[in-house]
């Protein structure tokens, strides 16, 4: 019998891209809860989502 994909949960966000004036992280799922199988249909929409991090000012501090 054929089974869909369905996503996992969301991994953990990384690191932010810059310390202070707003920067991006990411973070993956994978198709494994269950992974497709028998010709089943794939997850439908993307694995990884990006989130807006550390809208703070930067005080003096070097953005990296």
């Amino acid at each position: 019998f054929t089974v869909d994909g369905t996503w996992g949960g969301w991994n953990m966000y990384g690191a932010c891209s810059v310390t202070c004036l707003g920067g991006w992280r990411n973070r993956t799922r994978v198709c494994d809860s269950p992974a497709p199988a028998n010709g089943g249909a794939s997850c439908v929409g993307l694995n990884w989502e990006r989130g807006s991090c550390n809208d703070n000012a930067c005080n003096g501090e070097l953005q990296t």
